[in-house]
């Protein structure tokens, strides 16, 4: 739990202080790690389910992210946030679904990282309040940083002249094979929860006996 604590307030603070978009991405996965570590440290029915469930969401959410912060390298040759801003005016289609995939990374209700959250903080607060306080604080600081990457990257002025297309057809519907089951999870959580539910309900069982044999 406490490995899982700093991972995230460190991640933040790191993420915090990048000028690159991809390392600032890759540190939010940094930190959302770390909250599935104290989901798994508490270990219950809940903080299991919501990790287990968080794994797979931030498969997704975050290769959104690095594959639309790969679209921005090929069109601009930079990462880097100073030579970004004003990015909704020239490429709309782009900002819509990078805004999209960044709140669900913030953990939206209705989009998928938000399920596993609520349920690693429940569950944690359940047991070890403290702690889910401290997750919380965490989670608010992620979305400091993502609010800070969608301000520099999408909104305000463009900080260079240069000439910029929108997403292709091809690049569309790769963003929606994703965008799919980030919403999907996020509305309808049950199925993919029921996958491991079993399978959490025998290490818990372990766990037990083991402990009373102990």
């Amino acid at each position: 739990i406490i490995i899982g604590l700093f991972g995230m307030f460190y991640a933040a603070w790191i993420a915090l202080a990048q000028t690159d978009v991809k390392r600032l991405v890759a540190y939010s996965s940094i930190g959302h790690m770390g909250m599935m570590v104290v989901g798994l440290g508490v270990f219950n029915l809940l903080t299991l389910s919501g990790s287990f469930l968080q794994m797979i969401n931030h498969g997704i959410s975050a290769s959104a992210l690095f594959a639309m912060v790969g679209m921005l390298h090929e069109r601009l040759d930079s990462r880097e946030f100073a030579k970004l801003g004003g990015l909704w005016k020239e490429m709309p289609i782009f900002s819509a679904f990078f805004l999209f995939f960044a709140l669900a990374s913030m953990g939206l209700p209705g989009l998928n990282n938000f399920v596993g959250e609520i349920l690693i903080l429940i569950g944690t607060f359940k047991t070890l309040p403290l702690v889910a306080v401290l997750c919380f604080v965490g989670v608010i600081l992620g979305v400091i940083y993502m609010l800070r990457m969608v301000q520099d990257c999408l909104f305000g002025e463009a900080r260079q002249e240069r000439t910029l297309w929108d997403v292709k057809p091809r690049e569309i519907f790769i963003l929606l094979l994703m965008a799919l089951p980030v919403l999907y999870i996020g509305l309808h959580p049950g199925p993919i929860l029921k996958l491991f539910e079993s399978s959490i309900n025998v290490m818990l069982q372990q766990t037990t006996l083991m402990a009373q044999n102990f």
